[in-house]
């Protein structure tokens, strides 16, 4: 009976790997597709010569960029762990970094969400560390459909975007509701017990006006910066665009990266760019260009991310090897 128990626990977790390793080759499929498409369709001799003329400085202000969005980032979680007396700024900035160098190689662009919960659990329990990230990732979706919403307006392209704006507008509502719901969320404390009743405790405990504003305010002003390094990375290419427009047609970008159907967007987003900026008369090796610069520039600026990782493992090592 026992050696029956353990083979069925083999094979469930034999198929769960074989799962992850099929559902990890479409997405390599799907970037690698996009990208070989893109790769016969853009002129990649104005491609390369766009990135040898890129400027330097704009360039360099672009990655400092990044680094500003990440420390936005970290402190708008803060706002959240910081409920718990023993999480500091710090250490959420360090957890933060660790999660977007793993954003750099899996699904989507959320796949490093997990690793926050993971070091954050550590600290403050895995239902309030859950709770934190996923109030903290429906603010930022609240606040990118908010800045795309301004910014397609003002570009007067709501029109041509109506359908993927009602989406996300969708998605944010339902997310809000699946959170703060009374009546939703005391039939699923009912339902699933004792680990969702802290979830949701938690989640309950950040029911304060001046909190959600702050946490609002936080998240606008990233996705803004967030833009900023876009529209650094045309300026390095000598090409201006209303910076109103880019509010509009990159956090659109961003909504469509957050599908995990790639790896780390990759390929979706250099898809997006040409399509998108194409509209406005922008040539698509351009934004290709921008694009892939995007893309090794955040990979750049997260990749301290690895090493805060290695640390991490370090310090947890020897925290098991003092243990009485």
């Amino acid at each position: 009976m026992l050696e029956q128990e353990v083979n069925h626990r083999t094979t469930i977790r034999n198929n769960s790997n074989w799962r992850q390793v099929l559902s990890f080759l479409v997405r390599l499929l799907i970037s690698g597709g996009a990208l070989i498409f893109l790769a016969f369709y853009i002129d990649w001799s104005e491609f390369t010569n766009y990135v040898a003329r890129a400027h330097f400085g704009y360039m360099l202000s672009a990655f400092l960029a990044v680094h500003l969005c990440i420390w936005i980032s970290g402190y708008k979680w803060y706002i959240l762990c910081r409920q718990e007396d023993n999480v500091r700024f710090f250490q959420c900035l360090r957890w933060y970094y660790i999660g977007f160098f793993f954003n750099n190689f899996l699904p989507g662009s959320l796949g490093g969400d997990g690793a926050r919960m993971y070091y954050a659990g550590k600290k403050i329990g895995g239902a309030r560390a859950v709770a934190s990230v996923v109030t903290e990732r429906v603010f930022a979706g609240i606040a990118l459909f908010l800045v795309m919403m301004v910014g397609l307006l003002s570009a007067n392209r709501s029109g041509s975007f109506l359908f993927e704006m009602v989406m996300v507008f969708a998605m944010c509502v339902i997310a809000y509701n699946l959170l703060f719901n009374y009546r939703f969320t005391l039939l699923m404390k009912k339902r699933f017990g004792e680990k969702t009743a802290k979830f949701y405790d938690t989640i309950h405990s950040y029911k304060k006006l001046r909190l959600f504003l702050e946490l609002l305010c936080f998240s606008i002003v990233f996705q803004v910066c967030f833009v900023w390094v876009t529209d650094l990375l045309y300026r390095s290419m000598g090409v201006s665009i209303p910076f109103i427009t880019q509010l509009g047609f990159v956090s659109l970008i961003s909504a469509l990266t957050m599908i995990p159907v790639s790896i780390n967007g990759l390929g979706i987003r250099e898809g997006s760019y040409a399509y998108l900026f194409m509209l406005i008369g922008v040539e698509q090796s351009v934004s290709v260009a921008v694009s892939l610069l995007f893309f090794v520039i955040v990979l750049a600026a997260t990749s301290i991310g690895g090493v805060f990782y290695l640390l991490e493992r370090g310090e947890r090592g020897s925290a098991e090897k003092t243990a009485p």
